[in-house]
């Protein structure tokens, strides 16, 4: 089969893959692929993976145990745990600490014509909903996580660092919950298609202005993103972390003392409310599309995925 592979330091584009096989699990031919900010982590080295990156996905089931399932329109949930350990018996699956995970742990991923998962992984996207709409649902159950790790105070304001995909599903996500998100970025095309959607948007140079918030998201996918975003938590507010990056940095913990601050950690997220949102039409995915690309066409589409006003480059497989 085509696909991409990456043998831990260079990503190449091979005609010859096997298609994969894994006993009790269902075969799916990818539709869409999306790039995202963890694809450009694992390029520099973030969980030492090699093999077929990617992990947002949209297809079309080709074999299952349940032949029901042939057929169906489906995303899938990225991480597979064993299913034997206290975690897994707890309903942590996605923190079992042998699973692996699509694309970037232990687990070939969705930048090629065929992928695998279990069929519990599996959930069929509904009709309303768009192939490439459906590349959209892993990215924003990750946004919904927040509400599901954080209590949320609906009448208190939400601040969003990072203006790139995941911030800007965030921000709409948060917009669900909160009375006002406030989404700060370094780029004006991206702040004006949030403010479109009724968010308000600052430029980070402005950012002195707008003062301390009690919950504040870090969604910049960079080091510094911490410290701007630590300097702008009220004491024994809330500091909600998105990045997962591939290098660490030095960090000054000292605020988080004295302020007393919580600080979060979410990842990956529940599906349904994701599937539930983009049928309802509460989140908008396709204005942040920038491009479509074949996957022979890799190389251009990370760099189209690097440029400053980017936000959402897909697959087409």
């Amino acid at each position: 089969m085509r696909g991409l592979y990456f043998d831990g330091k260079e990503l190449k584009y091979r005609e010859d893959l096997p298609i994969p096989k894994r006993e009790g699990e269902a075969l799916i031919k990818i539709i869409y692929a999306g790039i995202c900010n963890t694809d450009k982590e694992i390029l520099k080295g973030y969980h030492n993976f090699s093999g077929i990156p990617g992990h947002e996905f949209v297809g079309i089931v080709e074999d299952a145990p349940t032949k029901e399932l042939i057929g169906k329109r489906v995303v899938g949930e990225i991480n597979v745990g064993c299913g034997k350990c206290s975690y897994c018996a707890s309903g942590l699956e996605r923190h079992c600490p042998y699973r692996t995970v699509l694309g970037i742990l232990e687990r070939d991923g969705v930048f090629a014509e065929y992928t695998t998962l279990p069929e519990k992984n599996l959930h069929i996207l509904p009709e309303g909903i768009s192939d490439i709409e459906g590349v959209f649902v892993e990215p924003i159950a990750a946004a919904f996580e927040i509400p599901e790790m954080v209590h949320l105070e609906p009448n208190e304001d939400l601040l969003i660092f990072g203006d790139g995909k995941l911030g800007l599903l965030i921000a709409q996500v948060m917009k669900l919950y909160m009375r006002h998100v406030v989404l700060i970025g370094k780029h004006k095309e991206k702040l004006k298609l949030a403010e479109e959607w009724g968010i308000e948007g600052v430029l980070l140079q402005d950012v002195e202005k707008i003062g301390r918030f009690k919950y504040v998201v870090e969604a910049t996918g960079t080091q510094s993103g911490f410290k701007e975003a630590i300097a702008h938590i009220r004491p024994r507010g809330y500091l909600i972390l998105k990045s997962t990056t591939a290098s660490g940095a030095e960090l000054n913990l000292s605020p988080v003392v004295v302020n007393e601050i919580h600080i979060i950690g979410t990842r990956c997220g529940p599906f349904p409310p994701a599937i539930r949102a983009l049928s309802n039409r509460w989140i908008k995915v396709t204005d942040m599309i920038s491009e479509i690309f074949p996957l022979n066409r890799y190389k251009e589409a990370f760099l189209r995925n690097n440029e400053k006003n980017t936000i959402k480059v897909i697959f087409e497989i």
